[in-house]
């Protein structure tokens, strides 16, 4: 009904024509479209590179040829405008590289990690039914002796593993729904990828169709070989003792698999864990708690109404009770919209060893108590102040990584630079030295910077700040009320605390951490059971000979670690194994990890020794419950 209706944009009236699907992602959080259009004025400006362009391949062109052929678009326009082209480029790149932001590096080890963790379920399952299939050998040798065919038992066997697979089937899809609902939680807003996860038919169906599969799998493998023996054997006294051999045989390889499967998976989550803290422990260089940004594009207004107008929205800002105090700046750090530019200058009075080369830094507009409120340190120096407006004579900020670069040996107060911050080239005389920041997140490093007041500029685009002396959530809109009511017609383009915009950065390692977690708590929880219930099996086999040996006076502890001992030898069996593998898949994975090597001594030997100590205790249990029973006990037992 809204097609055919007009909309008030900017105080201009346009039609809707359109209606898009509901779940439209890309771009993520858009309202609404409307058709771009060169402004007459842009005729002239060439520095305005900050346009995406999506595009759509012919049949049989590869990403690699449409790069060449931009790449000699890009070489003619250098060619015919050298001032403004000369050192632009064009980057082609996949769609779905764009859309998982890095992503994919992590979806490929938690693709790894779930494969691992499918194989140790299998074993569990396997080796649980194992037990139960040789405990089931006379009877299975009665009924052949008496006329069963193999089929027969096989259908047996068939249909005693699909009602096991029609229990975890309602289990597992009872599971799904609150499991994706957790994961939609925690998955990181800028990935709209994975935020459409829901239990749809394809994955309910994938789930019915592979359940039942998994579970016939991992049973009749060893049905098979029991069925497949002679069936004689299964009456013969000594077979309980070979079938229980062999039973042991086959579990023990699967005990040694979970085993490495978990140690694989604790390692890699310690390994990722390492890699979140160290990220975190980088000094950002500036203060975000309680700190508030709020966008905004002035529509509108000439450079010296911009000035104004940011003026009066600091003023409005800072009236609030709870608001401490506010300030400018054009690119605040860790924001996902900053307004930066890399801007080429001359120390003017300096004479080059290469003239040609221009030197570059990244230029950032401020307003005076910007660097205060941030607590970003002034070095040497001074930062803005009221005194420096249009009238007085134009100033600059640098950052220390700039200074040390460019000034390795002496103070750069007093020097002048020949720059161009967002407009035409003009002499700044740089006044102090700040601090240096961690501008895009953890992972990125200090880079030059150049910071001017802003009513030196006047330019459009700022990102206010506000220290708030309540907690963020409790104000922001309130803040936002506050210049609409000013300004209705001012459209506020971002409002967020400082501390969620550090929280996103991260948010697609945190969300990749907890879901290699769940999986390692399980593969851990696997393991346990496994050797919890190998060592409990084998109480029942030898109860006899434990009852034996303690009615001829062996000590308790002595039988316990005879008990514990094999469960052991299959723990560190299997941890050898994981720890290999676990180093050689790190070492594949290398670059998902921040300062971080394959193999970091302490976090081995944390894991390691956690697999230890909980197995250990897995083993423990039964064995030291054994010993508590009295040897007529034991003797007593058939």
């Amino acid at each position: 009904a809204v097609i055919g209706t007009d909309i008030d944009v900017d105080g201009a009236l346009i039609e809707v024509i359109g209606v898009l699907p509901p779940d439209m992602g890309f771009p993520p959080q858009r309202d609404f479209w409307i058709p771009w259009q060169l402004d007459p004025g842009h005729n002239t400006i060439r520095q305005g590179n900050w346009m995406y362009v999506a595009g759509r391949l012919r049949s049989g062109v590869t990403t690699a040829d449409a790069q060449g052929d931009l790449d000699r678009i890009a070489k003619t326009l250098a060619a015919e405008f050298p001032d403004t082209n000369s050192d632009s480029g064009i980057i082609v790149r996949p769609l779905k590289d764009h859309l998982l932001f890095g992503i994919d590096r992590a979806l490929l080890g938690l693709s790894v990690a779930c494969v691992l963790f499918f194989l140790a379920t299998c074993a569990t399952v396997t080796g649980m039914y194992v037990t139960r299939l040789y405990a089931r050998g006379p009877e299975l040798a009665v009924r052949g002796a008496v006329g069963a065919n193999p089929l027969a038992l096989g259908q047996s066997v068939s249909a005693e593993l699909l009602i096991i697979s029609a229990f975890t089937l309602v289990a597992a899809i009872g599971l799904l729904v609150p499991y994706l609902e957790l994961l939609r939680t925690t998955i990181p807003e800028h990935l709209p990828v994975l935020s459409g996860l829901a239990a749809d038919k394809f994955m309910v169906s994938t789930i019915v169709l592979l359940v039942p599969l998994i579970t016939l799998g991992c049973g009749l493998w060893p049905a098979k070989r029991l069925i497949d023996s002679p069936l004689a054997n299964h009456l013969q006294n000594t077979h309980r003792h070979s079938g229980a051999l062999s039973s042991a045989n086959i579990r023990n390889k699967l005990i040694v698999a979970q085993v490495a499967v978990a140690t694989i998976l604790l390692i890699g989550a310690a390994l990722f864990t390492q890699s979140l803290n160290n990220l975190q422990d980088n000094r950002l260089g500036f203060a975000s708690a309680d700190r508030i940004s709020i966008q905004i594009f002035a529509d509108g207004f000439s450079p010296g109404e911009n000035v104004l107008f940011f003026d009066e929205a600091v003023d409005l800002l800072q009236s609030d009770p709870d608001v401490a105090g506010a300030a400018t700046v054009s690119a605040l750090p860790f924001h996902p919209t900053q307004i930066d530019a890399i801007s080429d200058f001359q120390i003017v009075g300096y004479v080059a060893s290469e003239p040609d080369r221009q030197s570059s830094a990244y230029s950032l507009v401020a307003s005076p108590g910007y660097f205060e409120l941030m607590e970003i340190p002034v070095l040497s120096g001074r930062g803005f102040s009221d005194f420096d407006n249009p009238d007085s004579a134009r100033v600059a900020v640098i950052n220390d990584t700039m200074a040390q670069r460019f000034w390795p040996d002496r103070t750069p107060v007093g020097e002048r630079l020949h720059v161009g911050i967002m407009g035409p080239p003009f002499e700044w005389e740089i006044v102090g030295v700040v601090g240096d920041v961690l501008p895009y997140g953890f992972a990125s490093a200090p880079r030059p910077e150049i910071y001017v007041p802003h009513a030196q500029t006047g330019i459009d685009s700022m990102t206010m700040v506000v220290h708030s002396l309540v907690p963020p959530d409790s104000i922001m809109s309130r803040l936002q009320s506050s210049l609409t009511d000013r300004w209705p017609r001012q459209a506020i383009s971002h409002v967020a605390s400082l501390q969620s915009l550090i929280a996103k950065s991260v948010a697609t390692r945190t969300f990749a951490i907890l879901v290699l977690n769940g999986f390692t708590i399980g593969a851990v929880i696997l393991a346990i059971l496994g050797i919890y219930s190998l060592t409990a099996y084998s109480v029942t086999l030898r109860r006899h000979e434990l009852g034996i040996r303690m009615a001829l006076g062996a000590d308790p502890r002595s039988l316990r670690n005879l008990i514990i001992g094999q469960g052991f030898r299959l723990t560190v069996s299997g941890i050898c194994i994981g720890t290999v593998c676990a180093a050689l898949l790190a070492n594949a994975l290398q670059s998902l990890f921040y300062h971080v090597a394959a193999v970091e001594p302490l976090l081995y030997v944390g894991a390691i020794t956690a697999i230890l100590v909980t197995t250990s205790t897995a083993a423990w249990i039964p064995a030291w419950r054994a010993t508590l029973a009295q040897p007529f006990a034991l003797l007593g037992t058939r």
